[in-house]
């Protein structure tokens, strides 16, 4: 985890040292990154660095943090934008990622981690955290907070949290494959719709603690 001294710096400096991170990750195998390269492009010390992260796994780490939380305040905007609705505010994200840089830099990070064993250990970390922390919950409840009730009634923050997490699965996909240029852009849009539909049906039709009601 990053020191109280790294979360103390403002935003823009933070910023300054995870992008460092990121694009020494992008241009080579995690393994060769060093403390004094990532430290020179980040323009601080080498001193500086330890006394914001323990090494190079503590501040990749970090780096996806970052990316975790960027993605959780699309989604809390999408929702908020798009009056609640699941689809639709789904459908704006994937719109957002294939229209700005961000999405091409999070399919490019994503591809380097499954093809580069040397962050596997932090990556794993990473992902067990997810869960363990219950971060996932938070993501669906930001959300679950904008929903609009009136067309989920049924809905809890878990169940929106599931959907979620499958519909995110769905969009990294749908992501990767456009920037890799695999697919068009119209033809991934109307395979992602087809697929938030069926989410879309299947969490309005939840029907927590009224089992068997007919």
């Amino acid at each position: 985890m990053p020191t109280q001294k790294f979360l103390n710096l403002n935003i823009h400096k933070q910023r300054i040292i995870l992008a460092a991170m990121r694009d020494e990750f992008l241009i080579g195998p995690f393994a060769e990154i060093t403390v004094s390269r990532l430290a020179n492009e980040a323009g601080i010390s080498r001193a500086s660095f330890y006394t914001y992260f323990d090494g190079k796994e503590d501040v990749f780490s970090c780096m996806l943090r970052a990316m975790a939380e960027e993605v959780r305040e699309m989604l809390e905007g999408s929702f908020r934008e798009n009056r609640g609705v699941f689809c639709d505010s789904m459908a704006q994200v994937f719109l957002l990622l294939t229209e700005n840089n961000a999405g091409r830099t999070y399919s490019m990070i994503y591809k380097h981690i499954l093809d580069d064993e040397g962050c596997r250990p932090a990556f794993t970390q990473i992902e067990q955290e997810y869960y363990r922390k219950e971060t996932w919950r938070k993501r669906g409840g930001a959300c679950f907070r904008v929903l609009d009730r009136s067309l989920y009634p049924d809905l809890d923050e878990d169940g929106l949290s599931c959907a979620l997490d499958m519909g995110m699965t769905i969009l990294c996909k749908a992501v990767t494959l456009y920037f890799d240029q695999c697919v068009g852009l119209k033809e991934l849009e109307k395979s992602v719709r087809m697929q938030l539909n069926i989410l879309e049906q299947g969490i309005r039709a939840q029907s927590p603690g009224r089992k068997d009601e007919k």
